[in-house]
């Protein structure tokens, strides 16, 4: 019996941890929260949560370098973008208020 409830605790600390980081994401692709840049004047950024695939291959570069990306690893390689103090506390603010530098979204998509 104790060894029935060994065995029930273990697997449900173990899928404590592994289901959460498997969930909704691709089989345990990492999901960054970036600044998405929007070209608009009165809605320069969004919040979204892309897979770091997509971020690394196309947010980086997108509006000529316009989203704010915190630093993260990609098949052994590190990102980031505008990730200074003005785009670190944009972040913060949920990509709500002016953007980095006082500049816009820049760029067409």
């Amino acid at each position: 019996m104790r060894r029935t409830l060994s065995a029930i605790g273990a697997l449900a600390v173990i899928g404590t941890i592994a289901v959460p980081a498997l969930a909704g994401n691709g089989g345990g692709v990492a999901q960054i929260e970036i600044c998405h840049a929007t070209s608009s004047a009165t809605n320069p950024y969004v919040l979204i949560h892309p897979a770091s695939p997509a971020v690394a291959h196309a947010h980086v570069k997108h509006h000529d370098g316009g989203d704010v990306v915190p630093p993260f690893e990609y098949k052994g390689k590190t990102y980031s973008s505008n990730w200074d103090a003005d785009g670190q506390a944009l972040l913060a603010r949920g990509c709500v208020g002016p953007p980095p530098g006082g500049g816009g979204g820049g760029g067409e998509f």
